[in-house]
C-alpha cells in the first residue's frame, strides 16, 4: 500500500512538474513568441481540417522563433 501512496505522489509531482514547465513556455517573458504561438494554436483549432488556412499564423510564429534563436546566439558571443 505504501508503494501504491508513493507512485502516487511521484505522478502528482510529475504532473506539477509538466504544468509548470507549459505554464512557462507560454509565459511571455520566457517565450517572446507566445502570442505567436497562441495565435498559431487557436488557427488550428479553428481549423483543424483544413491546415493551409492557418499558413501564414505559422510562418508569422516560425519567424518570430527563428528571430529570438538568433537574438539569443547574438547575446551570448557578446
Amino acid at each position: 500500500m505504501e508503494a501504491n501512496q508513493l507512485s502516487e505522489a511521484e505522478r502528482s509531482n510529475q504532473r506539477r512538474i509538466k504544468n509548470r514547465q507549459s505554464t512557462e513556455f507560454n509565459n511571455e517573458i520566457n517565450n517572446p513568441c507566445s502570442k505567436e504561438h497562441k495565435m498559431a494554436n487557436e488557427c488550428s483549432v479553428k481549423h483543424f481540417e483544413d491546415r493551409d488556412k492557418c499558413k501564414a499564423y505559422f510562418a508569422n510564429y516560425r519567424s518570430c522563433m527563428e528571430f529570438w534563436a538568433s537574438e539569443v546566439v547574438l547575446f551570448k558571443l557578446e
